[in-house]
């Protein structure tokens, strides 16, 4: 009898070590396979935004010709400053509301329109927005705004009304926030409209010329910038000459995530974390990262989150730039 429950016991042990392997295991496997799957879809994200922003478009003032005839040279505003041209590339536009502005917004024209019978050059745009759910609670989604110059209705292709982009009358109305919530409305009713990836806590733009030199946050190209570029003249000399560029040279975007497992952690802290992606010190998502890392030292919550954030970056060429 007391072998039988000496024997019972060092197996009851037995069971529960391989029980605390096989746990300690299955966790470090779970983990292993959540960061695998959170960096291939942030990898997706900034691979599909640099797809579409590689292609934005010089300030134009005309319209594009239908296809079958022949492209015009692109004609740049004499006076920048009080320019009617129709296409734009814009970081943070002046008027956009706070909400829209948790780090930094992009918006550009493309020709990659997914309806091409009135035309190829679609409006674009990515944001980070904090929706309420019923209980009041902040969820973050990152937002992308795409309007067709067409579209179908009732059976028909039709010319879009919320294609703005070549109102002469008012070339930045395509820009105001009543077009782009209606474009980027993440609502049942809406079909969810806009909505691009969740759990996307903040997303950073940063614009660079030609010369290398990092450009305004708000970065407009009716207004463009005035780089110095260096050149040999025919005696040898080096001279370096100021000339205006309506486009950055490169953007570097950058975006943190959250792992699904740490957003429902949000409820207690997501003012706290939406309201420090919203510090205009903070450039990209490497010094909100390391803001949050600071702050979290003094605050469990925080703290308790750290491990679930992950920060993604890349450098996109415009194609157009020079």
């Amino acid at each position: 009898m007391v072998e039988l429950m000496v024997s019972i016991a060092v197996l009851s042990i037995l069971v529960l070590m391989l029980s605390d392997v096989f746990n300690r295991t299955s966790r470090a496997w779970m983990t292993g396979e959540t960061g695998i799957e959170r960096r291939r879809e942030a990898r997706a994200i900034i691979d599909f935004i640099t797809t579409e922003l590689r292609d934005a478009a010089l300030p134009v003032t005309e319209p594009p010709p239908p296809a079958d005839l022949a492209v015009p040279k692109i004609k740049l505003p004499d006076d920048p400053t009080k320019s009617q041209a129709q296409l734009q590339f814009v970081v943070n536009p002046p008027g956009l509301p706070i909400d829209y502005r948790n780090g930094d917004a992009i918006f550009w024209q493309a020709p990659i329109a997914t309806e091409q019978t009135f035309g190829d050059m679609a409006e674009v745009g990515y944001f980070v927005k904090w929706l309420m759910n019923t209980s009041g609670v902040g969820r973050p989604v990152l937002c992308r705004f795409f309007v067709n110059p067409s579209r179908l209705r009732e059976g028909k292709i039709e010319e879009n009304p919320d294609y703005l982009i070549y109102n002469k009358n008012d070339p930045s109305s395509w820009l105001n926030p009543a077009e782009i919530d209606k474009a980027t409305r993440v609502t049942k009713e809406s079909g969810y409209l806009g909505l691009f990836s969740e759990n996307v806590i903040g997303f950073w733009v940063r614009s660079y010329g030609l010369d290398g030199n990092e450009l305004d946050r708000s970065f407009d190209s009716r207004i463009g910038y005035s780089g110095k570029f260096r050149f040999r003249t025919q005696n040898g000399t080096i001279r370096e000459d100021p000339e205006m560029r309506y486009l950055p040279a490169s953007v570097v975007i950058s975006l943190v995530q959250i792992d699904s497992r740490g957003a429902v952690m949000l409820d207690t802290v997501w003012q706290e974390i939406r309201d420090l992606t919203r510090q205009p010190t903070i450039h990209d998502a490497k010094e909100f990262y390391e803001r949050f890392s600071a702050m979290a030292k003094n605050s469990p919550k925080l703290q308790t989150l750290l491990p679930y954030l992950r920060i993604t970056s890349t450098e996109v060429h415009l194609k157009n730039a020079r």
